[in-house]
């Protein structure tokens, strides 16, 4: 009977596990330059905070959400909702790859240096991809639910980066729940 009830559960947990997990989808209108290990470097420079182009697709969504422009800084540290769009636009932040899964992100106002973020990832299908998690929390009846989140970075043939955020994340308690899939897509320009 136990040996019943543990195959069950780990059937469930594994079809959840496998059918959860975020895969970022390529835009096939987009033209990228293919990143090697070796050609890491690309991706180092100035960039605008602000982006040129964003577009967001949603699979599914419980409660829908106002979408705002992300900035660059907001994927590499924290959201920057208090400063206004004409401030972000100004703003420049700064690629330093230390090697191939390693590189230091900084966020410059006016010359001024204001944070500082270290990224760590790999290069993998022409992609430097970071801040992956997964998360799955198994108190199953009372709270069950997963959390992914997946990051890359792309360059253009426009010598632009384009960065990808995909997630999927799903949660179940006796009283509550949500839900949520989609993918965000954020050109930003050289400077």
């Amino acid at each position: 009977m136990n040996q019943t009830r543990l195959n069950l559960f780990s059937t469930i947990f594994y079809g959840l596990l496998v059918t959860s997990c975020a895969t970022i989808k390529n835009d096939p209108k987009r033209a990228l330059s293919k990143l090697e290990k070796t050609d890491f470097k690309k991706l180092e420079g100035q960039f605008s905070n602000y982006p040129t182009k964003s577009e967001r697709s949603i699979d599914r969504e419980m409660f829908p959400a106002n979408f705002t422009q992300l900035t660059l800084w907001s994927q590499f540290d924290e959201y920057q909702y208090k400063d206004s769009i004409e401030k972000l636009k100004e703003q420049i932040v700064t690629l330093d790859f230390i090697s191939s899964r390693k590189a230091v992100a900084k966020l410059w106002d006016s010359g001024e240096l204001i944070k500082t973020k270290k990224v760590k990832g790999r290069i993998k299908n022409g992609y430097f991809y970071y801040r992956n998690h997964f998360i799955v929390f198994p108190l199953f009846p009372i709270v069950f639910g997963y959390d992914t989140y997946r990051y890359r970075i792309g360059l253009t043939t426009k010598d632009s980066i384009v960065i990808d955020n995909k997630w999927n994340y799903w949660g179940f308690a006796i009283i509550a729940g949500g839900f949520s899939k989609g993918q965000t897509s954020a050109e930003f320009g050289r400077r």
